[in-house]
């Protein structure tokens, strides 16, 4: 592949404060490597004890911030949301002044009520392929599997999507853009 003409669309998940859940040692690296590196978050609101870090960490033009549920301790975790705590949740993501507004639930594990909700506060949301039919007509959204340049992968597995070479075909000029960049429409 050559990749001085193609752009690569780069999004992880589970974004938190732990060391393990952050990853900012190998994005840091990849900055470095990759001159117009760029990377979406998916960050877990919940886990951020101290907002005036990852404030910090989204002063850096490279660094986009998505929505990834709340506190993603379960898979299922928005399943249980009703209306109210939709809406809660959304605001307090908005309120944080530092989070595009794309959501993506913990494993795609997304309820209708969730897809209506953020429908109706103008969020996007990501999904996989199979769940297209699945939201409401004019809704934007990210679908990783509906773009071949797009790279999928997790905070805290950084090293071993290195090792099993997800990152192989990327060079100095490759070129990166975000997820909220590359949003289609129902």
């Amino acid at each position: 592949m050559n990749n001085y003409n193609s752009t690569v669309i780069f999004d992880l998940d589970d974004a938190a404060i732990d060391s393990e859940s952050n990853g900012m040692n190998y994005l840091i690296e990849m900055k470095a490597m990759y001159p117009n590196f760029k990377v979406t978050l998916f960050t877990i609101l919940g886990r951020w004890m101290d907002l005036e870090i990852l404030k910090q960490i989204a002063k850096f033009d490279w660094i986009e911030l998505a929505a990834h549920g709340y506190e993603h301790f379960t898979n299922d975790e928005v399943w249980e949301w009703n209306k109210k705590k939709w809406y809660d949740i959304l605001n307090m993501y908005e309120e944080v002044g530092i989070f595009k507004k794309i959501f993506k639930a913990p494993n795609w594990e997304m309820s209708p009520l969730g897809y209506q909700v953020l429908k109706d506060m103008d969020w996007a949301v990501a999904i996989r392929q199979s769940q297209l039919s699945e939201i409401p007509q004019g809704m934007k959204y990210y679908s990783f599997e509906g773009n071949p340049l797009s790279v999928h992968g997790h905070t805290w597995t950084l090293q071993a999507h290195k090792e099993e070479g997800m990152f192989r075909n990327w060079c100095e000029g490759t070129q990166f853009e975000f997820v909220s960049n590359s949003l289609e429409k129902t």
